[in-house]
Order: structure tokens, then sequence, then C-alpha cells
């Protein structure tokens, strides 16, 4: 039986993990690939052909797009072998994604989904070709049946690239503002635990998104993704508050 990442990376949470550490699988055919010493488990690429169709590697290698999730499985489970059992990780797994500046988040959003349910606390964004430098570490929030994620807003991401509450567009100092100054309900009372829940539209732009994710992290909040589909299908957030217009 496969461990259960999301209890893993709720154990690591709970300890205050917050960096990683590990190993996994030896680069491909990929010039640049995942810095064992800097802690990064896996490397997994985006590459957009001339036509605008959308593949995947990881650690240079292709894969098919929906592979990412067991190939996340079976590189968490050699870290844990490697190191003896779950008690001996330290700190949350990162894993290292990389995509174009434009590519949409219909090309992109399922692997990287993959990733962070597939029980990633930590994913570095990166633009493709760039290397390290400008990553962007998206920390994702561990919900569970009985503790879901009460996010402290919902936001959504648009294909512009704007981000929007409540269907108003937010300039990026009064979305800097909100992320950075705004206090999230006290968490005592069960009504947030500060996290960020982005709805990007299927044309959303990586390069959105990487910027989105820097505010997060100078505000210390984790960050959801729901696509617009899912989240129409979806009641809004009891708990997420809105910007003041």
């Amino acid at each position: 039986m496969r461990t259960s990442f999301a209890l893993l990376a709720a154990v690591l949470l709970g300890a205050g993990a917050c960096a990683p550490s590990g190993s996994g699988e030896e680069g491909g055919d990929s010039a640049v690939g995942p810095d064992r010493e800097a802690g990064e488990l896996a490397l997994v690429t985006i590459v957009r052909g001339p036509d605008g169709a959308c593949s995947v590697r990881w650690d240079g290698q292709p894969i098919a797009t929906n592979a990412v999730r067991d190939r996340t499985a079976r590189a968490l489970e050699a870290l844990i072998e490697q190191l003896g059992g779950p008690e001996n990780i330290m700190t949350l797994p990162r894993a290292v994604f990389e995509a174009p500046e434009d590519a949409p988040y219909s090309c992109f959003g399922g692997p990287l989904d993959q990733l962070a349910t597939g029980g990633f606390g930590e994913i570095a964004l990166r633009f493709a070709g760039r290397g390290p430098g400008a990553d962007r570490i998206m920390e994702v929030p561990v919900a569970t049946p009985g503790q879901p994620t009460r996010p402290f807003a919902v936001l959504d991401l648009r294909a512009d690239g704007r981000a929007a509450s409540n269907g108003q567009p937010l300039e990026p100092a009064q979305l800097r503002e909100y992320l950075l100054n705004t206090a999230p309900a006290p968490g005592e009372m069960g009504v947030s635990d500060g996290s960020l829940l982005v709805h990007p539209e299927p044309a959303t732009p990586f390069a959105a998104l990487h910027g989105l994710v820097a505010l997060a992290m100078e505000g210390n909040r984790q960050v959801k993704l729901q696509p617009r589909d899912a989240a129409a299908a979806a009641p809004e957030a009891e708990n997420a508050q809105a910007p003041t217009p």
C-alpha cells in the first residue's frame, strides 16, 4: 500500500517543516536537472511545441501528462526508503516546476495539480530556460476530511494576468496591500487558515501565477489552485475575505 503523502505532509507541517531535503531519480537528456544539494527532489518541465501543444518532462525525460502523480509517488517513496521511514523526514519535499512565461493554465495546470495533490508541500515555480535565481516557492496547504482548507481569500486569475475578487479586477498595488498587510480573521475562531484559493482561467499565463505566488511568499500565505470550471461547480469558500474596492 502506498504511503498517504497528504498525511505525511500534515505530519511535517506539524513539526514546523518548511524547507526540503531528499533525493530522486537521475536526470535524463535535460541540461539542467534538480539540484539535489539544494533539496530539490524532482524537476518537472512543460514544453510547448510550434503548434502550441504541451508535453511534460520529468528530470529531462518525456512522460505522459497524466503520469506526474505516479512519478511523484515513486520519488517520495524512494526518499522515504532512503531515509529509513517517514519519521526521518525533517523537511517538506520540494519539486521544481518549469514552464514558459506565456504557457496557459490549460497547458500547465494539470501537471502542477498532480505535483501538489501527489504530496509535494513546496513547489518552486521557475520560467523555462531561465535556470534558478528567480524561483517563486508555492507552499501547498494540506487539507483532510476533518480539517478542510479555510482560505483567507478567493481570487480569480484572469487570462490577461490580472487578479480579481468578486468579479472586480484588483490593481497591482491594491493586491499587494491586500495580501501583505491585511490580517486574516483569528485562527482560533476557526474562520481562516490564512491560505489563498486561486481560480485560474484556462488562458491564464504561467507568468501571472508566478507573480501572484511571489506576493503570497511575502505574505507567508499558502496557495491552492482550483480551475474556474471546477470552481463554478463548487460552493464558494465560506470563510474567504474580500478586499475593499
